[in-house]
């Protein structure tokens, strides 16, 4: 399969990229999603975060130029 999506992937083959993620990647066990979701609910776990987008707050000089920009998360 590893072959197959390179291939896509160098030869840009959109139609043979859709055939795949309809087969592979829409397509689930909902039995099995069930018992997923069923022991990761008994973890008590956070959701997990990707990113965090931090804040930006610039300082500024008597002149209005900005001379720190400090990093809030």
């Amino acid at each position: 399969m590893l072959k197959e999506i390179q291939r896509i992937k160098s030869e840009g083959d959109f139609e043979a990229g859709k055939k795949i993620i309809e087969e592979y990647g829409v397509k689930i066990n909902a039995q099995l999603h069930a018992e997923i979701l069923e022991r990761y609910a008994k973890l008590n776990l956070a959701p997990y975060t990707g990113f965090v987008n931090p804040m930006l707050i610039p300082l500024y000089n008597a002149g209005g130029e900005i001379t720190i920009l400090m990093l809030s998360i």
